[in-house]
């Protein structure tokens, strides 16, 4: 609350409990500010694009929410492909898949649906920077204007994570998008 340009909240959905999705998020909206959502279909075992998550989209439609999502390639909830379908039926809602695949070749099907929707943005945290040429690859494919930082801390370690961007071998000015210029207008920041 203290600092709302500095620290962008979500609020974490449970698909187990659909009629309880919109109240949990005005809750959140109303006394935190938090208008972007977190899913993690693996972790619920239930899939992205199952019924039960529509209350969290159509609420992410109506308030412009970023939804971080979970993703693992080949994964029956949450593989990268399932997100387009999602991208198509919601237009005004941003995805932003979360480790880009979370696997060695993951990025490879994020970016095959990133490349369909624009909706659909990639994030770097786990396999898919540190993979030799995945950064590379994405940038090649899709730019690096709908790629965003991330780490993952405290399950893998920040350095990690930004040597792979820092060594990649991209212009310096995709990597001012990538580590931070991408997530200010995503988020309506300004420069500090």
């Amino acid at each position: 609350r203290a600092h709302p340009d500095r620290f962008i909240g979500y609020t974490k959905v449970d698909p187990h409990f659909p009629e309880r999705i919109p109240q949990e998020l005005e809750t959140r909206l109303e006394q935190d500010g938090i208008r972007h959502i977190k899913v993690h279909p693996h972790g619920h075992n239930y899939p992205v694009t199952g019924e039960n998550y529509r209350p969290a989209w159509e609420w992410g439609s109506a308030h412009g929410s970023v939804v971080l999502a979970h993703t693992t390639l080949g994964h029956s909830t949450c593989s990268p492909s399932m997100f387009a379908e999602l991208a198509q039926n919601y237009p005004d809602v941003t995805f932003l898949i979360g480790h880009s695949g979370n696997d060695r070749d993951g990025y490879k099907e994020s970016v095959e649906a990133a490349l369909q929707y624009e909706n659909l943005y990639l994030e770097t945290c786990g396999w898919c920077a540190t993979s030799l040429g995945a950064l590379e690859y994405m940038v090649e494919k899709i730019g690096a204007d709908r790629i965003l930082f991330g780490t993952d801390f405290v399950w893998i370690g920040a350095p990690f994570q930004l040597g792979a961007i820092a060594y990649a071998n991209i212009s310096d000015e995709d990597k001012r998008k990538i580590f931070g210029l991408n997530a200010m207008r995503l988020f309506g920041l300004s420069a500090m």
